[in-house]
C-alpha cells in the first residue's frame, strides 16, 4: 500500500499536468466477475480433490404489480 501511495506521489511530482482520481472504494466490487469468481472457486475446490456440482439459484420472487384503477369521462362526447 505505501508502494502505491509514493508511486502515485512521484507521478505527480513529476507530471504538473496529471491529476489525480481516486477510482474509489468499492471499485473491486464493481469490477468483480461472478462468473470468473464462481469458474475459480470451482477449479480450488477441484484442485483441493472435491467433487462439484452446481445447481442454479431459485428464481427471484419478483413482486406482484398492482395497478391503481382509473376512470375515463370525456366531456362533450357522442353517444
Amino acid at each position: 500500500m505505501a508502494r502505491s501511495i509514493l508511486v502515485i506521489v512521484w507521478h505527480l511530482i513529476n507530471n504538473p499536468e496529471a491529476v489525480y482520481q481516486d477510482i474509489g472504494s468499492d471499485w473491486h466490487q464493481r469490477q468483480a466477475n461472478p462468473a470468473r469468481k464462481t469458474r475459480d472457486l470451482v477449479r480450488e475446490l477441484e484442485r483441493l480433490g472435491h467433487q462439484v456440482t452446481l445447481t442454479p439459484p431459485p428464481p427471484t420472487p419478483q413482486p406482484e404489480r398492482t395497478w391503481g384503477t382509473a376512470e375515463i369521462r370525456v366531456k362533450g362526447a357522442m353517444s
